[in-house]
């Protein structure tokens, strides 16, 4: 399991995910929390949380994984 924060907020994080669900049949990830404003993150200017888990058992879909995200990363801008 990988922990990730982001620095967009929830809601931009919903909104790339659904475009590159649309877009390209990719769905990113399903629960995404805010970061508390008493989160040392937030200090660094996180707004958004979520966890991350591929096992092996989810090898095959790294290609099309990282492509999601390389989307999503191209689409925020800070």
């Amino acid at each position: 399991m990988v922990h990730c924060y982001l620095k967009p907020s929830v809601d931009e994080c919903d909104r790339l995910r659904d475009q590159i669900a649309n877009d390209y049949g990719i769905e990113l990830y399903v629960r995404i929390r805010k970061v508390a404003n008493d989160d040392l993150c937030f200090r660094e200017g996180f707004r958004s949380k979520l966890e991350l888990s591929v096992g092996e058992g989810n090898g095959s879909v790294a290609k099309v994984f990282l492509r999601g995200w390389k989307v999503f990363a191209a689409g925020y801008h800070d």
